[in-house]
């Protein structure tokens, strides 16, 4: 066509070259011939302009038309596809679309949700909250987002949330679209937490011990209703403020809490103490605090989460029952010394008399004395341990010549027992820091405890060497041995495991208790080992 156009422009120029005026003495026939020709002309250019206009004026509406169509098919493919429930409503709520995906989640088919209303997927207590919703969206003319349970055709229910967008010409609400996701999961989810967080509350403020929370740097998150009743004061006044501020602390504790945070949050087991609470009444109560540190996964400290208990009463029991054992002790300790040192008089006068009837008496009666002294001992150290009072004195000193003292003071009994004690201690054994009362009185407990379980014609074996950094002594006897599972339990205060009365040294039960918070309160340790029916040793 555009060859043809050009063919035809050709063809007038040449006619105007050939014939550039006309002369006046040419014949009107020739003239109007000329003008047929240059009008054609004209014509056929026109014509041809315009067919060429026109086809490109339709090609170009064709390929917009197929941009057009396949940018529909695009988006119908991404409405279709999408994971959303897309939708849009007139303004009454009657639905003018949705998506597949929306009626696959609800159960319904596209054509029965189009004869449906927004409203009548909702429970009847939701429908005033949504028209709310939707109108305060045609106010605002913006998006505006809301998270609320729909039902399905099956009679189910899930949780959406969706934003909603007004859809508006000219100032007119035409109707809403709105994008909505299934957030059921989220929900329920938000659900169990929520609820295990009110049980865990529930537990916390019913709990009788005193639970606070502090984060890493001091200051109090929450603290139960334990706390508040004693305090007399809220969570809400003290909240956020760091611990060393607190009103029902005493001043003197208040620096020693600023200065131990590093300890609390460097610490990797719990930490312990004693803190003092003032009451509403301004009455103190001593709380025992158990202090530890929750971290994330870096290992830096997040929390403190600290447990007290109120001890004001307890301790105040501690106190008077150590003062009372005190006096009682110090009451049957200085009568029983006098009577011993009266008897061992007494026994010499029987001896040089020659009355070995009263000489025998006199004995038992030592024996007894000896016995009621070693009783009131052990109850004045047990009362000292519990206390807190008992204090060694550590200095260098050689291990040798503390286990021969050791067993010297228990020859006698064990040659009444019919034991004999052997012994092989190295001569080179190092010095150690130790408190030389105190470790004989450890291994005088260990031996006598050894004798005590040893049948007679048996020996006691004791052995000494290096261990690491210090030296262990063993004591082994030869006797029934200990249960398995009770090798701990003979740790316990008052705890015997032969209590008949065929016993050949009674006792209180408190030797091996002792013994253990003595060894230990030197840096060392008492540990037993032993097989039933093939005795037991003991080892400092």
């Amino acid at each position: 066509m555009i060859v043809t156009a050009a063919r035809a422009a050709l063809v007038i120029f040449a006619v105007t070259e050939q014939y550039p005026t006309i002369a006046p003495s040419t014949s009107w026939l020739e003239r109007y011939s000329t003008g047929l020709w240059a009008a054609a002309g004209v014509s056929v250019l026109v014509f041809v302009a315009v067919a060429v206009w026109n086809r490109l004026l339709s090609r170009q509406v064709q390929a917009r038309t197929r941009a057009v169509e396949s940018s529909e098919r695009r988006y119908r493919d991404l409405i279709d596809n999408a994971s959303d429930l897309i939708y849009r409503t007139d303004p009454f709520g009657h639905f003018t679309f949705v998506n597949p995906v929306a009626a696959r989640v609800l159960g319904y088919t596209e054509t029965e949700l189009l004869s449906m209303k927004y409203f009548e997927l909702l429970r009847p207590e939701w429908v005033p909250r949504a028209m709310d919703f939707y109108q305060n969206a045609a106010k605002s003319r913006e998006a505006t987002y809301l998270e609320f349970p729909v039902r399905t055709k099956n009679g189910g229910e899930l949780w959406v949330g969706q934003h909603v967008r007004p859809i508006a010409t000219s100032g007119h609400i035409e109707g809403f679209q709105g994008i909505a996701r299934d957030i059921t999961d989220r929900v329920m989810a938000q659900e169990d937490l929520k609820a295990e967080r009110d049980f865990v509350t529930a537990v916390l403020d019913t709990a009788p011990s005193l639970v606070m929370v502090l984060d890493a740097k001091g200051y109090l998150v929450r603290f139960n209703r334990a706390c508040e009743h004693l305090s007399g004061v809220s969570l809400a006044d003290v909240a956020g403020r760091p611990m060393w501020e607190m009103p029902f602390l005493l001043e003197r504790d208040r620096q020693a809490i600023m200065d131990g945070m590093e300890r609390f949050t460097t610490a990797t087991e719990p930490v312990t103490l004693d803190r003092v609470w003032l009451d509403r009444h301004g009455n103190p109560h001593v709380v025992e605090w158990t202090v530890i540190a929750l971290r994330n996964q870096a290992g830096a400290p997040t929390y403190l989460i600290a447990v007290g208990v109120d001890v004001t009463t307890a301790r105040e029991l501690d106190r008077l029952k150590s003062q009372f054992v005190s006096m009682v002790s110090h009451e049957l300790r200085t009568p029983l010394t006098s009577i011993r040192a009266s008897m061992q008089l007494v026994t010499a006068d029987a001896m040089l008399a020659g009355h070995p009837e009263a000489d025998q008496l006199v004995h038992v009666a030592l024996s007894n004395a000896d016995r009621l002294i070693r009783i009131v001992n052990d109850i004045l150290d047990m009362s000292k341990i519990e206390a807190g009072e008992l204090t060694v004195s550590l200095h260098a000193t050689a291990p040798g010549p503390m286990i021969e003292d050791s067993i010297r003071a228990v020859q006698g009994v064990a040659r009444t027992a019919g034991v004999t004690i052997s012994s092989r201690v190295p001569a080179d054994l190092p010095w150690v820091m130790a408190d030389p009362d105190r470790a004989i009185q450890v291994l005088i407990n260990l031996l006598s405890n050894a004798v005590k379980h040893a049948p007679a014609g048996t020996s006691v074996d004791v052995e000494a060497a290096v261990d690491g950094d210090g030296v262990a002594v063993s004591v082994r006897d030869h006797g029934p041995g200990i249960p398995p599972s009770q090798i701990d339990a003979i740790f316990e205060p008052f705890t015997q495991l032969d209590s008949s009365d065929t016993r050949r040294i009674p006792g209180t039960g408190l030797g091996l208790t002792i013994a253990r918070a003595l060894a230990e309160k030197q840096g060392g340790s008492v540990r037993a080992d032993s097989r039933e029916g093939e005795g037991a040793t003991f080892t400092m």
